[in-house]
């Protein structure tokens, strides 16, 4: 588990780092197992072939399409992972 800079509580930024390198942590809403990196349990990102794809979960992609409404917040998350990206696809 990887600590938090602040030494307290993990953040969300905390857990990104997380992710980025492999290793297991979480915050309040967002959790990795180093392999794989959640928003509110939605996978939101993942380490695979290729490297580092992120799900392009963001208000405005999947806006109107049934059965893919995210928080403003999963979409926050999912902007902050963007630059680590190897890829962004589609979710």
């Amino acid at each position: 588990m990887v600590k938090s800079r602040n030494g307290g509580k993990m953040t969300n930024h905390d857990v990104v780092r997380a992710w980025n390198k492999g290793k297991v942590a979480h915050s309040r809403h967002m959790a990795t197992n180093g392999v794989q990196i959640y928003s509110y349990g939605l996978v939101i990102g993942e380490w695979g072939d290729g490297g580092q794809r992120v799900y392009n979960y963001t208000a405005r992609t999947v806006a109107g399409k049934a059965g893919r409404v995210v928080s403003v917040t999963t979409s926050r998350h999912v902007g902050m992972l963007i630059p680590y990206a190897d890829r962004v696809v589609s979710p």
